[in-house]
């Protein structure tokens, strides 16, 4: 029995890292359109909307889907997020900044991920190659 009472903690542990694990994705209800550069890996801000050409190597630019969600933040504790108002030390704060992320392909069989569908490198002896879109806010 004792032994039993002594494993309990590290099983909590591991039920709450696979809860972790397993946890719901996001559900990508808003996007937004970037112009985005493969080479140096930078997304532009929604500003720079006339822009065709990477300003840092000249290289073509491609359009990508942002997730884009609306995140509160406690000004006395910026640790403190949520998505609703945040009450905090007597303060609401109720002012929103966007939260944006990225949207990525996602392999089903090997978990190999990339911005766009065709740069997608799937590993060696991966049988399923459907792609699924994920969000980077999933975790």
């Amino acid at each position: 029995m004792r032994k039993l009472l002594l494993a309990l903690p590290a099983l909590a542990f591991v039920a709450a890292s696979a809860y972790a694990f397993a946890r719901v994705g996001c559900d990508m209800k808003t996007t937004e359109k970037r112009w985005f550069c493969k080479k140096c890996d930078k997304v532009y801000p929604k500003a720079e909307t006339k822009i065709r050409k990477c300003t840092d190597d000249k290289a073509d630019l491609v359009q990508v889907d942002l997730c884009v969600k609306q995140k509160y933040v406690a000004l006395c504790h910026p640790t403190k997020t949520g998505p609703s108002p945040i009450l905090c030390c007597g303060v609401k704060y109720d002012k929103a900044t966007p939260d944006e992320s990225g949207i990525f392909q996602t392999c089903q069989g090997c978990a190999a991920k990339a911005r766009l569908v065709g740069d997608v490198k799937h590993m060696d002896g991966c049988a399923d190659k459907r792609l699924k879109k994920t969000c980077a806010h999933a975790g």
